[in-house]
This record gives structure tokens, sequence and C-alpha cells, in this order.
């Protein structure tokens, strides 16, 4: 992440900054916006922190200001894990269901400051997995920590699937077992 980005997350307390004040919060939140309006396939991005309890995103969004960023359950698991992750969710404003990249951002001296994310719509995450062949008879998935479906070719399993699910026949799902065994001990692959 950018110096600038962690400088203004370490010290910033504000949760709804005045971007004609607050010059740095309007060029982060310009730089996001940017982000987003260049790529087509990203519907929005974000920077969350500790310090705030508060998350911004690339439209100015004032949230309800009741709202405790680190009380949700995707921001304790980048906490938590200590790495980006990866999840699916259902935004409640439009219904559509989203692929999130959530980052944690730490400062200078290895503290956790806060999170950074993206998110594109699972239609458009769907296709770039499906252009990758890893091997000519290979299909790409994404599987969260408990082994469920994030994203599959087969729609109908995302979300309501997991590896457990499926046995290996040394035909279909051929080291399913194996990548499951992984996915619990907590490798990466």
């Amino acid at each position: 992440y950018h110096p600038m980005i962690i400088d203004w997350l370490e010290n910033n307390a504000v949760r709804e900054p005045d971007p004609q004040v607050d010059t740095t919060y309007a060029t982060i939140i310009n730089y996001l916006a940017k982000l987003v309006e260049e790529d087509g396939d990203i519907r929005s991005a974000y920077v969350a922190n500790e310090k705030a309890r508060f998350y911004w995103d690339d439209k100015y969004s004032i949230v309800d200001p009741g709202y405790d960023v680190t009380v949700r359950p995707w921001y304790k698991a980048v906490k938590a894990a200590g790495h980006p992750v990866w999840d699916v969710s259902v935004d409640y404003s439009d219904g559509n269901t989203y692929v999130n990249y959530r980052g944690p951002i730490y400062n200078e001296r290895n503290e956790f400051i806060g999170s950074g994310g993206l998110d594109m719509t699972l239609e458009k995450f769907g296709e770039m997995l499906a252009a990758m062949k890893v091997f000519e008879q290979s299909q790409v998935f994404l599987v969260d920590s408990e082994g469920l479906l994030l994203y599959h070719p087969n729609q109908e399993w995302i979300i309501k699937k997991k590896l457990s699910e499926f046995e290996d026949d040394g035909k279909n799902f051929n080291g399913i077992k194996t990548a499951e065994k992984a996915i619990h001990a907590d490798e990466s692959g």
C-alpha cells in the first residue's frame, strides 16, 4: 500500500472527513475512484481503519454513523489471517453476488492499522478464472478455508457445495481429497 494511505490510516480518527479540508482523504478517495473507473471489472474499492473503526470507498459513501468496521466478519477475518483473503458476498443494496479481495494494512512497525480491498462481480471473476487453463483438462475453482466453493464453472454449486461432498473416482474430481486436506492444513495452491 502507498505510504500516504498508511500514514493517513494510522493518524486519522475522523469517520467523515471533509474532502475540502482533508486533502489527503480526497486524494485517496479519488485514487480509489480512478482505480474503479479504469478497470471495468472492479465494482468498488475501499480502505478501512482501526482508529476510526470505519471504512471509506471510491464513492464518498456515507455509512450509518453507528457502523463499526472492526466488528464486521470480513474485517475480523483479514485481521486474524494477517494476509489477503477472498470471500463471496451478496450486496444488500443491489442483490448482486460479489467476489471480495481484502488485504491487511500494516504500519512501519508491522502493526495492523486497517484493511484495503476490491469487489468485482462473480460473473466477471468467473470469466477471468474460466480463461485460465493450468492443464489441458483442468478447471479452475476457488474455495474458502472450509472448502466451500466460492467459484466454480457450475454456478449451481457456488456457496452451496464443499469439497468434502465430492468423491475422487480416479476420473472425475481427481485429486480432490488431496486438495481438501491441503486447505484444512492451511496450505495454499
